[in-house]
């Protein structure tokens, strides 16, 4: 279901092991450190693919589950009231489905961005400025401005650096940082064919927010990537 993104991601971020082989940045290559931090980014990454191959895997399940459930004489049968008990076993089990789908959908929120920590903090080592902020992707995009060099690689992010701060980093802002506000309903949406999302709802204004869906957070992370790899590769010169 996501391989093929999960493919594309891959490959970028491992085509980044090939940054300086001639070893002009000398600097980098010190106590094997450029090997270490691009070593961690990949496993990172290792963690995220699992978690996309079990919510791919749960997705397929689940659909199945519920074709199983549709397809019981005695849950089409049932004209209101309990279950038979052979029916309950079934929902039971979609039910494990859907909170392994929940979970591993948050899951991947958060692996996402401590990916992305990670890489911005790799990339600062590699040019190391002052006044640009690496402890986060979001201090990292918000101080991009602060330098020539990384006002231009903003620039090349064009719209990315958006997707990055309101989409990706939302759910961990909303959820875990600032916490979500007892005025505020939750809502989880699978459409059973990978378009999950979770809905956040005022209940004073009655507005609702949703969140990306898996496909498009895989593929805000391969533009970052890609966009980045190709700006540090084109203007390795300039770093000293």
């Amino acid at each position: 279901m996501y391989s093929e993104k999960i493919d594309q991601l891959r490959q970028t971020i491992k085509s980044f092991s090939n940054f300086d082989k001639e070893n002009k940045i000398s600097r980098i290559h010190k106590d094997n450190m450029f090997n270490k931090g691009h070593s961690l980014i990949i496993g990172t990454f290792s963690e995220i693919e699992t978690l996309y191959n079990r919510l791919g895997s749960n997705i397929q399940k689940s659909i199945a589950q519920q074709r199983i459930i549709q397809n019981m004489p005695a849950w089409k049968n049932n004209k209101g009231g309990a279950y038979p008990e052979e029916v309950q076993i079934e929902l039971r089990k979609s039910d494990i489905l859907s909170k392994e789908i929940r979970v591993d959908f948050k899951a991947i929120y958060l692996f996402s961005v401590i990916l992305l920590d990670q890489y911005v903090k790799f990339l600062h080592f590699i040019n190391p400025v002052d006044g640009i902020k690496s402890g986060t992707v979001e201090k990292f995009l918000n101080t991009l401005d602060s330098d020539k060099f990384y006002k231009k690689l903003k620039i090349e992010l064009a719209s990315n650096t958006e997707d990055i701060l309101s989409k990706l980093n939302f759910y961990r802002s909303k959820k875990i940082t600032h916490r979500q506000i007892l005025n505020e309903d939750t809502w989880f949406m699978n459409d059973m064919r990978g378009s999950i999302q979770i809905s956040h709802v005022d209940r004073n204004s009655g507005k609702s927010t949703n969140t990306i869906t898996p496909i498009e957070l895989l593929e805000i992370l391969i533009n970052f990537f890609e966009m980045t790899s190709k700006y540090f590769f084109k203007n390795k010169y300039k770093i000293k």
